[in-house]
């Protein structure tokens, strides 16, 4: 879960297997969709393949995702914002992000110390 919410904030969105998707040209972007009996999935793509929108969508709810201002850093492009809906019938959430000061691929200490009194369990 942790690398679907990764992919998620940073736009690596991908297409299922398992789904059957549909494609056409809007101007210079591209616009890709499943409908299906429970969910529909949408991507908006820009002339680059970089993800613009990404919405999921039921019944109950909707989960949209947009990306803008991408960036190079270290080989991979990434967006420099990102804004979030997740909305139901009852609530709607909002989340903005800004990327900025960004690095990858740095070593970080991580104190780690295993308590006196731990047992292994075997």
């Amino acid at each position: 879960q942790t690398q679907e919410l990764q992919n998620l904030l940073f736009a690596r969105v991908s297409l299922s297997e398992e789904l059957t998707f549909s494609s056409r040209q809007e101007g210079k972007n591209y616009r890709i969709e499943s409908v299906g009996e429970n969910v529909n999935i949408r991507f908006l793509l820009n002339e680059k393949l970089l993800p613009l929108v990404y919405e999921l969508q039921s019944e109950k709810m909707l989960l949209k995702a947009a990306y803008s201002k991408y960036f190079s850093l270290d080989k991979m492009i990434l967006p420099g914002e990102a804004n979030f809906l997740a909305s139901s019938p009852s609530n709607e959430i909002e989340l903005k992000c800004f990327y900025s000061n960004i690095s990858t691929n740095t070593p970080k200490k991580v104190h780690f110390a295993i308590p006196k009194s731990y047992a292994p369990i075997f």
